[in-house]
């Protein structure tokens, strides 16, 4: 997470497609991390609004997930 508040918008893109990647994995611990990865790729896309709105969307279906430690990591990310 530091590493992407720490370079800005460099890695926008690769954030975005790190979290995606993440929260479709089959085991609940890829999505779990991807509930810790949201917030720092959503910073590192201010000014991208398309960008925003997918993170949301990804978040979105993190909070509905039907593995309870999934919807926890998301609830304790959630600020």
């Amino acid at each position: 997470c530091s590493i992407l508040t720490q370079t800005g918008n460099k890695c926008s893109d690769s954030s975005l497609s790190m979290v995606k990647k993440l929260s479709e994995g089959d085991w609940f611990t890829s999505r779990a991390s991807a509930c810790g990865l949201v917030s720092a790729a959503y910073k590192a896309n201010v000014g991208n609004s398309d960008a925003q709105n997918s993170i949301r969307a990804i978040f979105e279906q993190l909070v509905k997930d039907d593995t309870p430690m999934v919807r926890r990591a998301a609830a304790s990310n959630l600020a």
